[in-house]
């Protein structure tokens, strides 16, 4: 199988081909005059030759390409499913030719129905039909011609001898594709080489939708491709029919790796489409994690001047034209991330503070008139209930169709969902908490009952219906002193150790242990564990509720929108300037352990000065009592005390000159420990 060989003019077996273009190739046919000249062998020989030293097997990724799926269950290739079985056009040229072309084309036909690893290309019998006549820009009914197919499943091998032959690589089928475009979109990096090294047009366009093989490659999540391609000089910001530029596509494809790879290389994630469509917010939808990095384009620092931007206006799309009737306001990106409840993005800088912007504009007013009209509307609501009499119920409805209609819209209106309770946050963040911690009450419950009734039938098969023992007389008054003893409340012991006082110690005590001490503990770790996990997230719920809020009024209350500057957030916000700090953006975590490590290092440096001092005085003391003794020199019983007096300073120095070295290894372990520590949190 030759599918991974590849042999081309770089190897040294084949360096002819780098000087033999397509004429001289062909001029070795042999001569019509002297079919069997000893000229036209060794030309014949020689061909045979040069065409054995090309690969002519399938690109090694091209059975894989055909099948393999994405996220959005389409084929990769079926952006270009090859040439067209139906019969060819027909240019008015003579049949031969005509049945010469129709001949290659077929050569390629059969190979991609057969769609084997070990398929190659006949080179042999496509020299001799392109000899004859067969043009090599033949096309299909497309236009799609040999080297469509060649850039989709071919090594480029076959596409060098077509070029060699008078191909023309630039030529685009009847939908402006060309083969640079078929190979971008199906991630043929060696193609793609091959193309741009012999000067295919990077920003060729389809006719119809205005898209480069770039926009090919991006939607069609070709990784290789892309880096390839824009590595070679293309257009990242290039725009098809819709104004749509490749990281929009790859955003509306679900391509994350590729719009991740396209953001790398800077694409601008704040583009519009015609359609009003903004790129974040599709990137929101489809791709959470690519979406936070988007959105750090929209905040800029500015660190030497001490200043931070934010672009807001880039969060909000264009009001959509009022003169076109189908035009719609396209979803904002707040909206989807409180429609998608999308925690992690909410706290994204540039969300905080498009909310701050809106709710300063508008949404506190806003929210205090809603609160005064729900006020209102509780209000009148109750004072009808109560003022109005309910009437018999013969009075009701007069007509038979009359109790049919109202039936109906009372069945309409009990399975109607409100817009108000689809979204839990608009009960309130401790609502939402009583609403997780129901469902460990249940666990709990669940666990308690099976706890619970075996202990009851124990007990009221020893104490039930006695009269020695009121509590436990009836079987819910039996049950619900079961409860009591659960709680630790007051209960019949006494009575009970009259009846039996075996059973009673066992019962009670066994009791007491599995459920007021096991489960009730036991439920207040589930619960405790449920407050820590939604408090965790109480500052992302809370301005997800003040957003929620926002959004409802921009729907409910535009009239409340127009006493403001609608194009507020276009005009003054493009971008926000603000202060910046370092210092503000400190992890309060972060600072306590900074500060507990430089008060101990603190400690440490006062330890050391005071060692450090008392074993400088020693030396003070020993200087002076040397001028001491030269001075009384003659004294020898002052003598041998100064040498006693050395003795003893030299051991106290040998001393503190230990402590100093600890202490001084303590320290370059506190600072190595510092720096560490300072490292990881950078």
């Amino acid at each position: 199988m030759k599918r991974f060989g590849r042999v081309g003019p770089d190897r040294p077996d084949n360096l002819e081909l780098e000087l033999t273009d397509g004429v001289s190739s062909q001029s070795v046919q042999p001569a019509i005059a002297s079919p069997a000249s000893v000229a036209s062998v060794k030309d014949v020989g020689w061909s045979v030759t040069h065409l054995a030293s090309y690969a002519r097997g399938r690109w090694k990724h091209a059975a894989h390409k055909s099948v393999r799926k994405k996220h959005t269950e389409e084929y990769v290739g079926s952006k270009y499913k090859g040439l067209a079985t139906d019969e060819d056009s027909v240019d008015g040229r003579k049949k031969k030719k005509i049945h010469l072309n129709k001949r290659l084309l077929d050569h390629f036909r059969v190979l991609a129905a057969s769609n084997k690893d070990t398929d190659e290309v006949d080179l042999q019998f496509l020299n001799d039909v392109l000899t004859n006549g067969a043009d090599p820009n033949s096309a299909d009914k497309y236009g799609q011609t040999a080297l469509h197919e060649i850039s989709r499943a071919w090594n480029i091998d076959v596409m060098r001898f077509f070029l060699e032959r008078g191909a023309d690589f630039q030529r685009a089928d009847t939908f402006g594709v060309t083969p640079l475009h078929v190979a971008a979109g199906l991630d043929y990096e060696e193609m793609l080489q091959f193309l741009l090294e012999r000067g295919a047009d990077i920003e060729a366009r389809t006719y119809k939708d205005k898209q480069t093989p770039l926009h090919f490659a991006a939607k069609n999540d070709a990784v290789g491709a892309v880096r390839m391609l824009l590595q070679n000089g293309a257009d990242i910001a290039v725009r098809d029919y819709k104004e749509r530029t490749p990281l929009q596509l790859a955003a509306n494809f679900d391509r994350s790796e590729t719009a991740r790879l396209l953001l790398g290389f800077g694409a601008d994630a704040g583009v519009q489409d015609s359609d009003g469509q903004l790129c974040i917010t599709a990137m929101i939808n489809k791709m959470t994690s690519v979406a936070d990095l988007a959105m750090n384009q929209f905040h800029v620092k500015d660190r030497m001047a001490r200043q931070q931007y934010y672009y807001l206006h880039l969060m909000e799309p264009m009001p959509a034209d009022k003169t076109n009737p189908k035009g719609s306001d396209p979803s904002s990106p707040l909206e989807l991330i409180v429609n998608e409840g999308k925690l992690d993005l909410i706290m994204h800088p540039v969300v905080l503070k498009l909310i701050t912007v809106k709710w300063n504009l508008y949404g506190r007013m806003g929210a205090w008139i809603l609160l005064l009209l729900n006020f209102l509307f509780i209000v009148s609501w109750t004072t009808v209930a109560i003022s109005v009499s309910v009437r018999p119920e013969g009075d009701r409805y007069n007509l038979p169709q009359e109790r049919n209609y109202l039936e109906g819209q009372i069945k309409y209106i009990r399975n109607l969902k409100g817009t108000y309770s689809q979204d839990l946050w608009a009960m309130g963040p401790f609502i939402v908490m009583l609403g997780n911690i129901a469902g460990d009450v249940l666990r709990f419950l669940f666990l308690y009952i099976e706890i619970h009734i075996p202990y009851a039938c124990a007990f009221w098969i020893i104490f039930g219906g006695l009269a020695e023992v009121p509590s436990m007389k009836t079987v819910p008054e039996l049950l619900y002193s079961l409860y009591r003893i659960t709680l630790v409340d007051e209960y019949e012991f006494n009575a009970m150790l009259g009846v039996d006082a075996v059973m009673a110690y066992l019962l009670c005590g066994t009791f007491l242990a599995l459920s007021a001490i096991l489960c009730v503990n036991l439920l207040i770790a589930l619960l405790s564990d449920t407050f820590q996990r939604v408090y965790d997230n109480a500052l992302a719920n809370a301005v997800m509720q003040q957003a929620a809020i926002i959004l409802q009024i921009e729907e409910s209350m535009s009239c409340l929108r127009r006493c403001y500057d609608n194009e507020y957030i276009h005009q003054h916000c493009a971008p926000l300037g603000e202060f910046y700090d370092d210092d503000v953006t400190t992890n309060p975590e972060q600072h306590a352990e900074m500060k507990k490590l430089t008060e101990q290092i603190k400690d440490v440096l006062h330890q050391f000065l005071n060692i450090q001092r008392e074993t400088l005085s020693p030396q003070l003391a020993y200087a002076g009592a040397r001028e001491e003794s030269t001075r009384r020199s003659a004294a020898l019983p002052e003598k041998e005390e100064h040498l006693l007096t050395l003795h003893r300073l030299a051991k106290d120095q040998q001393k503190h000159s230990q402590d100093l070295s600890e202490l001084k290894a303590e320290v370059k372990e506190l600072h190595s420990l510092l720096l560490h520590l300072i490292q990881s949190k950078t």
